[in-house]
């Protein structure tokens, strides 16, 4: 199997890299410059407009949406490739199955060409949230997120970084080109621009995705996203209502019991040193919420290169593969 990466010098390009080699597939690269090049590995990288040369069997997307709006119409159209889509160009098509293949991934079938692959902060929200809406039918949910700088890629990686060392130095900390504030020692409220409603586009997204992924189109979310300097992964806390009761020690026993989630109980939590190295969704601090009948809140962390993306990702291959064995 011939498989193409497009943005493979990214964060979760890298991290694709990574998942796919432990496959005996045979891996291409590219990105959006206009000459080939080479990573650490030596691997060689070549530009995105050699995409269409040679056969290819799989091709993700780790790229802006821009670039996945532009070449997957292309793809579909000239290749007989399966699409696995990284960006949210393509999320709220109705053609287009979004898909956390722990949730919904009986919606990719044997014919399906073109999968996207959610936002990381609504990934993670949702493999804690559905196990308990499959037993107690989920209403509404509020969550504040406290998102990593890499969740803006390597520049937000690298303006972190810069801002520490002249910091440590005792210097002026450098004029911020990512985040538009100096990240270090604050916390900023906006991930991406703000709608009409004075939403940003990360919290636009948690409330469209999870209507989508849910198939609750009538679903009542509320977040607020926020930017921290941690390097990597993002942290949720999520009040979530039911239509039905739903204990504690319930909540507890059927987030045990799902597959990609690690569940804390007795007052333990994790953090982002829990979820650093894994892709498991880490769930704790489990608790009643009494403001509000039939309503529980907990906390969660993951690796939002990881489950929220790359891992993501891979998972949608490997579900279309069993389609195909099947």
């Amino acid at each position: 199997m011939n498989i193409g990466i497009v943005g493979a010098t990214g964060l979760v390009g890298k991290a694709l890299i990574h998942e796919l080699e432990k496959f005996p597939h045979a891996l291409r690269l590219f990105h959006s410059g206009c000459s080939s090049e080479t990573n650490s590995s030596g691997r060689r990288i070549d530009p995105i407009d050699r995409l269409q040369e040679g056969a290819l069997d799989v091709v993700f997307f780790a790229t802006p949406p821009q670039v996945s709006a532009e070449w997957i119409p292309t793809l579909l159209e000239k290749t007989s490739a399966f699409i696995v889509d990284g960006s949210s160009a393509f999320r709220q098509k109705d053609h287009v199955p979004l898909v956390i293949p722990e949730i919904n991934g009986s919606l990719i079938t044997s014919t399906t060409r073109q999968v996207s692959s959610p936002n990381c902060t609504t990934t993670l929200a949702l493999m804690a949230l559905a196990p308990l809406h499959r037993y107690a039918y989920l209403e509404s949910f509020t969550l504040n997120s406290y998102q990593a700088a890499s969740g803006a890629g390597r520049d937000g990686v690298r303006m972190l970084t810069e801002q520490y060392a002249a910091w440590s130095r005792g210097e002026s900390i450098p004029i911020d080109t990512v985040f538009h504030r100096p990240l270090l020692f604050n916390a900023i409220p906006q991930i991406g621009g703000f709608n009409a409603s004075g939403n940003t586009e990360e919290e636009e997204k948690v409330l469209q995705e999870s209507r989508k992924i849910l198939n609750l189109p009538q679903l009542l979310t509320f977040s607020t996203c926020v930017r921290i300097p941690a390097l990597q992964c993002h942290s949720l806390s999520i009040s979530a209502t039911f239509k039905k009761p739903i204990s504690v020690q319930e909540a507890y026993d059927l987030l045990k019991q799902t597959s990609g989630v690690k569940v804390y109980g007795d007052n333990l939590y994790p953090d982002v040193y829990s979820a650093n190295s894994n892709s498991y969704c880490h769930v704790g601090r489990i608790r009643t919420n009494p403001t509000v009948p039939n309503t529980l809140s907990f906390w969660v962390v993951g690796n939002q290169i990881l489950k929220g993306a790359a891992t993501n990702m891979r998972q949608i291959l490997d579900y279309k593969l069993k389609t195909l064995a099947d």
